[in-house]
């Protein structure tokens, strides 16, 4: 059996094969390569960009805090058990976490954390405030 050959001979020459046509559509691409005429991406779509990874990266984060912890309290985890373990965590059995200490030992137990200080953090100045007139009334007496 005979394969025939591919009939693949150019035999027209069209307008948009012309040479210095080509170079020219090929200038205009580089030219707007970053603009709206391109399939390429700009400069905002670089921090754009960057942006959503930051945000991805620190969200799996917080996530997989939450679920080592969870995983920590429950004697599911242990030190040692993670080939290569994440930065902050303990990897002696004798170190406790702060959620395993008992609550005594922390220091600031009258105090009020807020996490967005620059609006609440004034409560507790304002509470010591009012302590000190308190006992400068009561000593003034």
């Amino acid at each position: 059996m005979k394969i025939p050959k591919f009939a693949t001979k150019k035999e027209f020459l069209y307008g948009s094969d012309d040479p210095a046509l080509m170079a020219e559509v090929d200038r205009f691409g580089w030219y707007n390569a970053n603009s709206e005429y391109n399939i390429r991406i700009g400069f905002y779509e670089y921090i754009l960009s960057a942006l959503v990874a930051g945000f991805i990266y620190f969200e799996t984060r917080m996530r997989n805090r939450g679920v080592m912890m969870r995983s920590q309290m429950n004697g599911m985890w242990y030190p040692g058990r993670l080939l290569f373990s994440p930065f902050g965590c303990i990897t002696n059995t004798d170190e406790l976490y702060w959620w395993q200490r008992p609550l005594s030992e922390f220091h600031n137990q009258g105090e009020i954390w807020f996490y967005n200080q620059s609006r609440f953090g004034y409560a507790n100045y304002l509470k010591k405030r009012d302590e000190m007139e308190k006992v400068e009334g009561l000593m003034s007496a």
